[in-house]
């Protein structure tokens, strides 16, 4: 509040009550009085509303009444009567006929709707869970910072025998403000009802009061016990919510996926308005999405819909360090000029003197404020758009994986993505630097007058030099992230065909090529560098290199998608509800350029079905796995699965973890179950043979497994998951021969834990179904089927199968007994008549007739309907099971 007896007035001051006029410079009492009474309300009302609505979208609960909350009450209740009082004493005065200044009514009106107003933040911090606020810590600190020096020279004069009153009045309410600002000190409680779940020993940063967030004292526990002894994972804090990737994965990807379609729809609406009709069709219109889908402009709205707040906290922090920065020579001239004139009192000087360590010690410490806000959000950007490129690569369509390889992603998250992250550090170098260039050259113009011209043309004539140097540097950049991936499918490429490299000897050859590629990635490099060392003035390159990185992962993130609409997951439905998996009318294609691979297909498989897809190769039936899958583009018809899915790939893959958590993969653990799912598959021997049973590290980092036992493990891992639709992919192909027979009979067989009822076959032909029924009835049509059991003979055989394994001089491989196997190359070729059969191997023996050996590639099994592809080169072993009793 103003102090009553020390007004400013005088030739060019607004008030007219001073008896002498004061100092005219900038540090005059009367100036750092006005600002005392002024500078807290304006301060409040202007960032009161700002922060009412940051904490109505960010609650985190409420706060219970703790004695913190109503001491604060208490004392805001009583600056409010206190300031009730002086409108009323002054409105009484002006009754009374005695004449006062308008400031004596006008200065604690304004006071008495700011303190009414900081109550209110008091009690609606406690609503949204605030536990300490930083907006009023700097109100509270403002009220008794700039009125104290009024405060001060009233003490030292002698007016307080005139008016007593309002003299009391102004020292209790800095007396009131003082506790207030002590108060605002100290963090309240934790929420009551906190949102979100409880961690174990979370940050203590969430629940620091404002000036322990402000000078970092909440991790000076960890740096002291890190100080008295090594630091263990246990003394480490848990990751909040707001910094899981969980949260800022899925904050961003809606945010791009949205921002995505409403620019496709904007695309869309301007190419129709462009062409004047509104009856373009798609195929025209497709071109321009593809064109949008290049643009970078719905990711980087993304990207500030989600870390806008963080980043301009930063900002903020940086613009009041750099104002702190630029006083600090301003208050050093005024202290010079101080020195040379003996005229100004004493007290300027020390005032001077301790402004100018305060605005250095403020300008370091919002200086940190930005550092810190800035690598929070370097790490969340990055955890977020490498999320992001996951789980782009997981959606991919067919031809979106052939235009992209390993290499590609690999150097997207480990260069790019990391190169985007860094320029978070320079983005207000855009703009920034060209305040500075102007504040500067005003201090210039002061000091040097128009010599200080000279200082700018030498700056302007640098710059067209330095963006000739960043477009080069943009250039080269460019050259070496192509280099760089050209390099890593190479080297993807050596590694997947290591052994064919090695038994032509063709070491050389290829390390040659790979180190040609390496020279030129280090060539585009070294000149990227030299220019960089030529550039005399920059304006923060890397900032603009920076695009670069950011169109390769626009354009990665644009790539086409498997569609989320092929198969529909919905259990609603009337006479489709027994039906797992429904297929009308549907036609499908690898990709929406490539032509259709299945027409009109129209498939319907019952709960327990049995369904056996038969077919030539190229006939389409890894196709329509495929399509069961969603991997296939749905051009037209409709396709649901109901239930949950499981799939049994044909390379199987084990996770670098125990066995127990590979079978589980996730979920919760059952015992019982385990124990079953690990006899069918018959993994309990091998289990039992391990140091630590299931507890056993396996992977690139434990135990490696052969080929059949990590084809068994991922039977097993879809076996436990207890699904509705199984899908299995040649799940057999590395089992030997008394392996399989016991994995068919206890999974698959009729009497295993995938157990059905019904058969039914399916004849596929050139993409469409040629015919269809129960094996007899195609049997008896002599159509489509007999031919493929025709053609899937073996070379001499005359009909009569082979022998009965008892009598048998062959192992199950079909080698002579003490002899090695026999490798046939043209068991493949003798084979081309695949066939997809739906059941078990009893399930096919059922089916009547004399069965053939059978290239068996498709099985479709489960209780609840399923699909099992099975493409085992092992055709005398499948005879042997078919026909065993």
């Amino acid at each position: 509040m103003a102090a009553p007896a020390e007004l400013c007035a005088g030739q060019g001051v607004w008030n007219q009550t001073e008896p002498e006029p004061a100092a005219t410079s900038l540090l005059s009492l009367c100036f750092l009085r006005t600002a005392g009474v002024w500078v807290p309300p304006m301060y409040l009302w202007v960032l009161g509303p700002i922060y009412l609505l940051f904490i109505h979208h960010h609650g985190r609960g409420y706060l219970r009444m703790s004695p913190l909350f109503k001491a604060k009450m208490v004392l805001g209740f009583a600056l409010i009567v206190l300031c009730t009082s002086s409108v009323a004493v002054a409105l009484w005065k002006i009754q009374q006929g005695t004449s006062e200044a308008p400031e004596f009514l006008i200065h604690p009106t304004v006071w008495l709707t700011t303190m009414s107003f900081a109550v209110f933040l008091i009690h609606t911090e406690r609503k949204k869970g605030v536990q300490s606020s930083g907006v009023l810590f700097g109100y509270w600190l403002l009220c008794f910072v700039l009125p104290a020096t009024s405060a001060a020279q009233q003490a030292s004069g002698a007016g307080f025998q005139s008016d007593p009153v309002r003299h009391l009045s102004t020292y209790l309410c800095l007396s009131l403000v003082v506790a207030q600002f002590v108060l605002s000190c100290l963090a309240d409680q934790p929420p009551f009802f906190p949102e979100g779940p409880q961690q174990s020993n979370t940050c203590p940063e969430a629940g620091a009061s404002f000036p322990s967030k402000a000078m970092f004292w909440w991790v000076s526990g960890l740096v002291w016990r890190g100080y008295r002894r090594p630091l263990r994972p246990k003394d480490l804090w848990s990751l909040g919510r707001e910094n899981s990737s969980e949260e800022l994965v899925s904050r961003l990807e809606k945010a791009w996926m949205r921002n995505r379609s409403a620019a496709r729809r904007h695309t869309k609406a301007t190419t129709l308005k462009r062409k004047g009709s509104s009856d373009m069709e798609a195929p025209d219109t497709e071109p321009f999405l593809r064109q949008e889908g290049s643009q970078w402009g719905p990711l980087l709205k993304a990207i500030w819909q989600v870390f806008h707040s963080t980043f301009l906290l930063g900002t903020l922090s940086l613009v009041i360090s750099d104002v702190f920065r630029f006083t600090v020579p301003k208050l050093l001239s005024l202290f010079l000029e101080f020195i040379g004139d003996p005229k100004p009192p004493a007290w300027k000087g020390y005032l001077l003197a301790v402004l100018m360590f305060l605005s250095a010690c403020l300008q370091t410490l919002f200086e940190q404020q930005n550092m810190y806000r800035l690598k929070v959000l370097q790490m969340r950007l990055r955890s977020a758009i490498t999320g992001l490129v996951y789980r782009k690569v997981l959606a991919l369509s067919s031809g979106s994986r052939k235009a992209s390889a390993v290499g590609d992603v690999v150097n997207l998250v480990s260069v790019d993505v990391q190169r985007l992250t860094e320029s978070v550090l320079y983005l207000n170098g855009l703009w920034l630097p060209l305040v500075w260039i102007v504040v500067c050259f005003i201090y210039l113009w002061q000091l040097l007058g128009p010599s200080a011209l000279t200082a700018i043309a030498v700056f302007l004539s640098l710059l067209p030099l330095n963006f000739f140097i960043t477009k080069k540097r943009n250039h080269h950049q460019e050259e070496q992230m192509r280099q760089k991936d050209l390099r890593a499918r190479l080297t993807s490429s050596i590694l997947r065909n290591s052994k064919t490299i090695k038994f032509h000897g063709w070491e050389g050859a290829f390390l040659d090529r790979v180190l040609g590629i390496r020279g030129q990635e280090l060539g585009a490099l070294r000149t990227s560098g030299l220019l960089f060392s030529v550039s005399l003035v920059s304006f923060q390159v890397s900032t603009f290199l920076a695009r670069v990185s950011f169109d390769r992962l626009v354009a990665f993130l644009c790539l086409e998608e498997v569609d989320p609409d092929a198969v529909d997951s919905s259990s609603s439905g009337g006479s489709a509800r027994k039906d797992c998996i429904t297929i009308h009318n549907a036609t499908f294609a690898w990709s929406q350029e490539s032509p259709p691979c299945l027409h009109r297909i129209n498939l319907t498989v019952p709960q327990g079905c049995l369904l056996a897809v038969v077919g030539p190769v190229g006939a389409g039936k890894s196709s329509l796995l495929s399509a069961l899958l969603g991997e296939l583009s749905k051009v037209d018809g409709f396709m649901s699965i109901k239930g949950a899915v499981a799939y049994v790939p044909q390379e199987a893959w084990v996770q670098n973890t125990s066995v127990v958590e590979n079978v589980c993969f996730g979920q919760e653990l059952e015992p019982a179950w385990l124990e079953r799912v690990l006899e069918a598959c018959a993994l309990r021997p091998d289990v039992d043979s391990f140091p630590e049973g299931v507890h056993t590290s396996i992977g690139e980092q434990g135990m490696n497994l052969s080929g059949g036992q990590k084809q068994r493990l991922s039977l097993a891992r879809a076996v436990y998951r207890k699904a509705a639709v199984y899908l299995l992919d040649d799940p057999l192909a590395a089992l030997d021969a008394h392996v399989g027979q016991h994995v068919f009979n206890q999974v698959i067989g009729p009497g295993g834990l995938l157990q059905g009822t019904a058969d039914w076959i399916v004849v596929l032909a050139d993409g469409a179904i040629a015919e269809m029924g129960s094996y007899q009835e195609l049997l008896q049509r002599k159509g489509a089927l007999m031919g493929l059991l025709d053609q899937a003979r073996q070379p001499g055989d005359t009909g009569e199968g082979e022998t009965e394994p008892g009598t048998s001089t062959k192992d199950p491989r079909g080698s002579s007994a003490g002899r090695r196997p026999e490798r046939r190359p043209e068991r493949r070729a003798q084979a081309e008549a695949e066939v997809v059969a739906e059941g078990t191997i009893p399930h096919l023996r059922q089916l009547g007739g004399q069965p053939k050996p059978l290239w068996t590639d498709n099985l479709l099994k489960s209780p609840h309907g399923a699909l099992l592809r099975d493409k085992s080169p092992k055709l005398v072993q499948l005879a042997k099971m078919i026909r065993s009793p």
